[in-house]
Formats: structure tokens, sequence, C-alpha cells
């Protein structure tokens, strides 16, 4: 018996939520993500905290653009989009996002750009504390689950926006 359209849509928006789950456990650095239509673009948001200048800010966004570009030329893989935008969002926090086609992101990309921060703004990179008992097992699942999230955007354009941020050690995702 074959599963009706309406349901197939379920299960694959639902383990599209299950994955982003495991991306923002993953990787604490990640404040928000949102994807979806038009584009089927991946945006993917990180907080600054400290008083950065707007040439500060641009030199950040720019190095982050540089090292998506360079792994990509590395990895032999073609960047459909590709940007990364900064704003300041009061006298103190900015925020990052980097923006990338789902078709060709990849999770190596999402990890080189939480680094990246940390290693150029170090504890203004604002992070989750994380669960200090994660071991390399569940460390390697969320990794692949961060995978299959990509695939699974690859397998069915999704309907609507989907939304995940993280708020106080909480992930809330919406689904629209």
């Amino acid at each position: 018996m074959r599963k009706g359209r309406s349901t197939a849509a379920a299960e694959h928006q639902s383990r599209v939520i299950s994955y982003t789950i495991a991306m923002l456990l993953r990787i604490p650095e990640v404040a928000a993500i949102r994807c979806g239509p038009p584009e089927n673009h991946f945006r993917i948001r990180f907080l600054l905290t400290g008083d950065f200048t707007d040439d500060q800010l641009a030199g950040l966004a720019d190095r982050l653009r540089e090292s998506l570009l360079a792994l990509a030329e590395m990895q032999q893989r073609a960047t459909v989009a590709l940007t990364v935008e900064w704003q300041r969002e009061c006298d103190t926090l900015a925020a990052v996002e980097v923006v990338r086609d789902s078709a060709t992101l990849g999770v190596e990309e999402i990890i080189l750009v939480a680094e990246t921060l940390r290693e150029m703004v170090g504890p203004n990179l604002v992070a989750d504390g994380g669960d200090p008992w994660l071991v390399e097992e569940e460390t390697a699942f969320q990794q692949e689950a961060i995978f299959e999230l990509l695939r699974e955007l690859n397998r069915g354009r999704m309907q609507g926006d989907l939304v995940a941020i993280r708020e106080e050690g909480r992930v809330y995702v919406y689904s629209q």
C-alpha cells in the first residue's frame, strides 16, 4: 500500500526537524537555522557579543567567505549560493549569518564556520554550554544526523519555512 502524499510529507518534515535539532546540539555556536522555499537556501546564524566596529564585522564576514570558498575549492565542490552577512542587533550584539544552498552545503562547512568564528572572536562568540557528557559516539551520531538533514532537504523541496532557535539551553523548532 502506498503512503499518501500528506503522510510522506509529514514524515519528511519530521525527519528534517529531528536532524535540525541534532545540528543545534552538535554545534553549540549555532544560534538559529532557517531553511525553506523559495530558493531552498540554508541560513545559519551566529551571535557575537562585544563592541565590534562595522569594519571588523565586515572583515570577519570576508574571512568566513574566503574560508568557505577555499574549502569548496579543495573539495572540488561547486557552490550555487554563498553569502556571509552581518547585522548589528544593538551596541554590543551582532549577528553573522551564512547563507548557502542546501544542495551543495556540507557538514564540514558548518563546523568550519563555527571553528573559524571561535578562533577569531574567542569568548565573544555566543555558544550554548553544550552537554559536558557528550561522548564521541554521540558526536559522531549527531554529525551523521546533520548529513542526513542536508540529504533530506535535497530529497524533497520544503513546503514551508523551518526555523530552529536556541534559547537558554533549549531548542525550539517552528515549521510553517
